[in-house]
């Protein structure tokens, strides 16, 4: 169990190592409630703005570009809305 814990230990220090030295922020733009951000060759776009949201998939890059995930939340409570768009991409190599 002791070696079990030790090797665990090891490996995801190993692992935020390496997340350290590959996350060099590129870009951060923040326009009201729209955000993008570049992190290596990932970048995440999120705004809670729908127009924005269509607006920037229609104009997405496609030959430089690779879509890694879309998330969307329409969530509506008593105080308010926490809608939100996020697409997840990468630099195609």
């Amino acid at each position: 169990m002791k070696k079990r814990f030790i090797a665990l230990f090891f490996l995801l220090l190993i692992f935020s190592i390496l997340l350290s030295g590959c996350s060099e922020t590129i870009t951060e733009t923040i326009n009201s409630e729209k955000t993008q951000t570049s992190v290596g060759t990932y970048s995440l776009f999120r705004t809670t703005d729908a127009q924005e949201y269509l607006s920037f998939l229609e104009n997405f890059d496609e030959t430089k570009f690779e879509i890694v995930d879309i998330s969307t939340s329409m969530s509506v409570t008593g105080y308010g809305s926490n809608e939100f768009y996020v697409v997840t991409y990468k630099t195609i190599e």
